[in-house]
């Protein structure tokens, strides 16, 4: 893991088409803008495990959408 820091306004870029900005940071929070094209997929990391599992979903938007469960949880 590259672990790098940075200032609010400063960026990283990954593959030359991937950027990340740090937009703010407040009280322990950080608020990221990432810029990627439409074909590579980003999405928070605690929504990973629920992604395909029938009821979290992300669109080409990144937008999430929510559908029943299915089965017993």
């Amino acid at each position: 893991m590259l672990v790098l820091s940075r200032r609010t306004g400063q960026t990283i870029v990954i593959d030359q088409d991937i950027k990340i900005t740090v937009v703010r940071t407040k009280s322990g929070s950080v608020r990221l803008g990432i810029d990627a094209p439409r074909d590579v997929p980003v999405q928070r990391g605690e929504l990973r495990p629920l992604v395909g599992q029938g009821y979290v979903a992300m669109d080409g938007d990144g937008r999430v959408e929510c559908g029943e469960r299915s089965g017993a949880v």
